[in-house]
């Protein structure tokens, strides 16, 4: 069967209406009934397929994303959700890419589906109070974010430019970045200080104030997942960082929430030394800018989420399914490594080639179940004998090999002999209709050593095999010394 592929449509929401629109899984086209033109199977001929809908702004489905087999198969929930967020992950990225390129941003009415609105909290603003207006070039702070969002390598790097930005743009005097953590505000090192002597003490502060979750200004960002502002920071901040932030001069601030979905990940404020209320105007500009900050979490979260399912895929793939132990692959793709490291710190290594007697004659014996039971009793005893740091590896079939630390000349006769020990006390327990039996061959590397680590494999390998044969004809005379 043709492994798992990746393909995507972008196309208009007429041309393949709700097909693309939600989230589908179809284990078997031809069983299950395929709708009709969806691209997986007019285009790809699938035999199963996944897909996930890219959407924009405001929900507008503007394609999918689709993994397919040309075979039937069981899509699990854990491939759903990941297809989803990377579905929703290019989607914010397309959407950051066009507001990097859009011209005119002055009429808000007019804005995309994408912006999210801020409703005003009722009650925290002095209505005797002037709006400011919005300041020229609103656009080149949208594009500036989206530029910087797109080049950024880590959403900290992402809000520090907002703050930046934000704070020039507007003229406001300090910014501040929260993160959200377990529902708890937990205030991040990044700061815009106009007057970083004159804001020094109110930094301070404010980086070892405990806020709580319930009450203040950046608190009701927090819960409301709403803009929050404050002409009153005397009631609206602790007390340490309102009376530090009278001594500054700061008369105002603005707690905006970056949000994805519902969610709040972070909250960023921001104060001025006017004792105003932002305009409809600016707070739909700060909508626009939480927007794109909630876009660049979003394709965060979907990137660690894509790399932790690598690694778990990349670890499956070194892992034998039986044991746990590592299997060939994984033990040839981090050997080489290991001998590096040992050669560079100056240390020895010693490799164990294990090989186990008599399967063949277990699996007709007893059963194909016993013989997996006696690799599993080996892969247990090979984890007793040698270190928690050492790599064990089952190569296949009865072979088994530990890469292991060496440290003195008389350690491989030592763990030759606890290997044996192990084996013996599980014989004597008699918890086994069989008995085991292993044959080992032991080479060592020495610091400064030229040979590759498939040479060393090979000297062990021998010495197990000159082991067997030793073995194989003392059993042989000893029978028939007793005929």
């Amino acid at each position: 069967m043709v492994g798992p592929a990746v393909g995507g449509a972008l196309s208009s929401p007429g041309e393949l209406g709700p097909v693309i629109a939600a989230l589908l899984k179809v284990g078997d086209t031809a069983a299950e009934g395929w709708p009709e033109g969806h691209p997986a199977v007019s285009d790809f001929k699938a035999g199963a397929f996944i897909s996930a809908p890219v959407l924009w702004g405001g929900g507008h489905t503007i394609g999918c994303l689709c993994v397919f087999d040309a075979g039937r198969r069981t899509w699990s929930r854990d491939d759903a959700d990941l297809l989803a967020e990377l579905a929703a992950s290019i989607g914010a990225s397309i959407e950051l890419q066009a507001l990097g390129r859009r011209r005119d941003v002055r009429d808000r009415d007019s804005a995309s589906d994408s912006v999210m609105r801020l409703k005003l909290p009722a009650g925290t603003v002095r209505p005797s109070e002037l709006p400011p207006e919005e300041p020229p070039g609103s656009g080149d702070l949208l594009r500036a974010i989206a530029v910087a969002s797109n080049e950024a390598t880590t959403r900290m790097q992402v809000l520090q430019s907002c703050l930046d930005r934000v704070c020039a743009h507007m003229g406001w005097l300090v910014g501040h970045a929260y993160l959200v953590s377990c529902n708890r505000l937990v205030p991040a090192s990044l700061w815009h200080l106009a007057d970083p002597t004159k804001h020094r003490l109110f930094r301070e502060a404010s980086e070892v104030a405990a806020l709580g979750s319930d009450r203040g200004l950046v608190a009701r960002a927090l819960n409301t997942g709403e803009a929050s502002w404050s002409t009153d920071l005397a009631s609206d901040l602790p007390y340490l960082r309102a009376t530090l932030a009278e001594r500054a001069g700061l008369r105002s601030g603005i707690a905006l929430p970056v949000r994805v979905r519902d969610e709040v990940l972070a909250v960023l404020e921001f104060y001025c030394e006017k004792a105003s209320q932002p305009s409809e105007r600016v707070l739909s500009l700060m909508a626009e800018v939480t927007a794109q900050l909630g876009r660049v979490f979003e394709r965060e979260r979907a990137r660690s989420m894509l790399e932790e399912h690598a690694e778990q895929v990349r670890a499956k793939a070194a892992t034998d399914e039986l044991t746990g132990l590592h299997n060939r692959r994984g033990f040839f793709e981090e050997g080489p490594e290991r001998l590096r490291l040992a050669n560079r710190d100056g240390r020895s290594v010693a490799l164990f080639f294990v090989d186990l007697n008599g399967m063949k004659l277990i699996n007709d014996q007893f059963g194909h179940e016993y013989g997996d039971r006696a690799l599993v009793d080996t892969a247990d005893l090979l984890r007793e004998t040698f270190r928690g740091g050492d790599l064990i590896a089952r190569l296949g079939g009865d072979e088994f090999a530990v890469l292991a630390s060496h440290e003195s000349p008389g350690e491989l006769k030592v763990l030759g002999a606890r290997l044996q020990g192990e084996i013996d006390a599980l014989n004597a327990s008699r918890r086994r209709p069989y008995r085991l039996s292993a044959s080992v061959g032991a080479a060592i590397y020495e610091h400064g050593d030229s040979g590759s680590f498939e040479e060393l494999i090979s000297r062990a390998d021998t010495l197990m095999y000159e082991q067997k044969r030793k073995s194989l004809s003392f059993r042989r005379t000893h029978r028939a010394v007793g005929a």
